[in-house]
């Protein structure tokens, strides 16, 4: 597993108040011998604020590739900010030292799309779960002379800010044939797999916080971000299943923002 928090940028982004927290909750499920039941020492890789670097990210990708067997299980959690929407509607995933001058810069010094698509590709394992809590918001910029157009939304790519992961850009990473967790209906012979603490579970799992028109919200109650808080609270109370946690979050998170951030 590959756990990540960033709450503080080196290039001026804007810092986030619990995206560490986020990560240490979610780590601390991983290696509880009676949750997740991965092994502190051998394997997980953790990695918050300056060390999680891109240069670092991608080594810990590569060791997972490199060790990784057909019947292991891989899960990759990260919360930090994500870049403006690509002319593609991607947003992709930024590290600590995600650069923004010259602007483009930014989508070419976070973790893109291909960056993932290569990962999942070279991998042997049969079971991997993506777990991304991030989206774009110009607040992320907003302080960056010159980063945002004057006037304009998201680099002038869309109106609003508040984008998450698109169903597109997770198919360009995963094809259609996998698993994308979002509000549809999934296929039931692949919704029923579990992929915690269960040895039949399969497939390919990609999970984002927020949708292409959702912001991935952070609590000041909670003192984590909404969707990290009540996913994991979702794994403890339906036996550790991906499916079941997602769909337990996310209703009651839609519920919770608005009494908060309105």
């Amino acid at each position: 597993a590959l756990v990540v928090g960033i709450s503080k940028f080196q290039y001026g982004i804007n810092p986030l108040q619990y995206a560490v927290r986020d990560a240490e909750s979610f780590y601390n499920f991983l290696i509880d011998p009676q949750r997740g039941g991965f092994s502190k020492d051998k394997d997980v890789v953790f990695l918050v604020n300056q060390d999680a670097t891109r240069s670092n990210i991608m080594n810990a990708l590569d060791r997972i590739k490199s060790l990784a067997q057909e019947d292991d299980l891989v899960v990759v959690y990260m919360s930090t900010h994500g870049t403006p929407p690509d002319k593609y509607g991607g947003v992709h995933i930024v590290t600590y030292d995600t650069e923004v001058k010259p602007r483009e810069k930014v989508w070419h010094t976070a973790i893109s799309d291909k960056i993932w698509k290569e990962f999942i590709e070279e991998t042997k394992a049969k079971r991997i779960v993506l777990i991304l809590d991030t989206c774009f918001s110009n607040g992320a910029y907003k302080d960056i002379p010159g980063f945002l157009p004057p006037g304009g939304k998201s680099l002038g790519t869309f109106d609003e800010e508040g984008y998450g992961i698109s169903k597109e850009y997770a198919k360009r990473i995963l094809g259609a044939k996998d698993i994308i967790l979002e509000e549809s209906t999934l296929n039931s012979q692949q919704a029923s797999s579990k992929f915690f603490l269960d040895d039949d579970g399969w497939g390919i799992v990609m999970m984002s916080a927020s949708g292409p028109n959702e912001k991935s919200w952070e609590s000041d109650i909670l003192k984590q971000s909404f969707f990290t808080y009540y996913f994991i609270e979702g794994l403890k109370l339906k036996n550790g299943s991906i499916k079941d946690a997602f769909f337990y979050a996310k209703p009651i998170v839609q519920q919770k923002v608005p009494l908060e951030k309105e």
